[in-house]
Formats: structure tokens, C-alpha cells, sequence
């Protein structure tokens, strides 16, 4: 499948995520959950590669403590899906109504973005994090991450994909990180946002969070 073909499969699924019920993402989540906290075991084992990888490769400190992943920082991710399932839908909230004429009613509405092109570093738990949010926000993403942690991503994505499958949200994210390509010709190949992203972002830590809350609000913005 070639990074165009990728492209088109998440436009077209962001339509169908677009849709998707409040109970349907946060059973999607619950799952993901689950699943993420009983394969530990298999999630530290291609972390390790990663990890003995990156020390060939003379990765440096501040990268490698991104990169490094244990049972405490795997029960933080499962306690962060968890909190995104607690939080209230962002979709569908009017967020203003008004009268324009007698039977001609004005709603300000909350909408998905779309697609989301998302560039990380190192952070295996970035994936987690960034997928999570928009699972829960009803946005696809297309995810370009660290090639120095391919194991660990390959096995978290792998994981989201078989869930997403199970309950009915199949692509409902498209791991472009996985063929370990640069994320400048990843842009420059989409030309930045317009036919098949809306939106790229750097990953900041809770810089998704806040920008994912505020261009929804924006978007509903006539």
C-alpha cells in the first residue's frame, strides 16, 4: 500500500469515524485498554529491541529515556486511554443557537476535523496517546513516528488495529511511521494540509490536547 493509497483510505474513513457513537469510541477505548495492559509483556519485549537498537546507533540521552518503556510507564498509558474515556464526547456540541427567522433556526455545532497528520519522536506512548484522542474526538490520523522506535510502535499499532477491526472502526488510523520514512517529504509529498489532510501537527506533549479542543471549537466557528 503506498503512502497516497494510505492517504485516501483514512479520507475515507474519517467520514465513517465522523459518525461513530459515543458508546461505540469509548467501548473502542475500553478495549483498547484491556488490551494494551494483558500484552505488556509482548509491548516491553519489542521495546527492548528498540532500545538495544538505538544504543548501536549511539541515539542520544534525551532521546533514549523517550524511547524507554516499563511496566510503570505501560500502566501510566493504560490509565491515560482510560481518562480519555472518561471524558465527555467533544462532538455535537451546539455551542450556539439562534433565531433567525420563524422556522429558520442558526446551531453553531462541534465536527471532527477530519484527517490528522500527527510527526513524533522516540515516544512509543505518543502513538497511544495521539490515537486515543482521536478515537475519541472522531478524527483519523495519519501518524509519522521515530523510526528509532519501529518495534514498539509496530506492536501498539498492530494492537489498535486489531480493535478497531473487532468492534467496527476498522482504519480508523493509518500508521505511516510504520515504513520508517522522513517527515518533511511526508508533508512536502501531501503539499501540508488540503485534499486528503486537514491538519498537520508536531507532537508536544499536551499541546495535542489543547490544539485538538480549540480547532474543533474554531472549525464550528462560521
Amino acid at each position: 500500500m503506498t503512502v497516497l493509497e494510505q492517504a485516501q483510505a483514512a479520507k475515507r474513513a474519517s467520514f465513517r469515524l465522523a459518525s461513530a457513537s459515543t458508546e461505540l469510541k469509548n467501548r473502542a477505548l475500553s478495549a483498547i485498554g484491556d488490551v494494551l495492559d494483558r500484552n505488556r509483556g509482548s509491548i516491553l519485549e519489542e521495546n527492548r529491541k528498540d532500545q538495544e537498537q538505538a544504543k548501536k546507533t549511539g541515539l542520544k540521552d534525551s532521546l533514549f529515556k523517550r524511547l524507554v518503556l516499563t511496566d510503570k510507564k505501560i500502566d501510566q498509558i493504560v490509565a491515560s486511554v482510560r481518562d480519555v474515556e472518561r471524558l465527555e464526547d467533544p462532538v455535537g456540541k451546539t455551542l450556539l443557537t439562534r433565531e433567525l427567522d420563524q422556522g429558520l433556526v442558526l446551531r453553531k455545532t462541534t465536527v471532527p476535523i477530519g484527517v490528522i497528520g500527527v510527526i513524533f519522536e522516540s515516544r512509543p506512548d505518543a502513538l497511544v496517546q495521539i490515537s486515543s484522542l482521536c478515537v475519541k474526538s472522531g478524527n483519523v490520523a495519519i501518524l509519522k513516528g521515530g523510526s528509532e522506535a519501529l518495534h514498539s510502535n509496530r506492536i501498539l499499532f498492530g494492537l489498535f488495529v486489531i480493535i478497531a477491526f473487532s468492534i467496527g472502526l476498522a482504519a480508523v488510523l493509518i500508521a505511516i511511521g510504520l515504513l520508517v520514512v522522513k517527515a518533511r517529504p511526508i508533508v512536502d509529498y501531501f503539499g501540508g494540509e488540503g485534499k486528503f489532510t486537514n491538519l498537520w501537527l508536531p507532537m508536544a506533549s499536551a499541546v495535542l490536547v489543547t490544539l485538538l479542543g480549540a480547532l474543533m471549537l474554531w472549525k464550528a466557528w462560521p
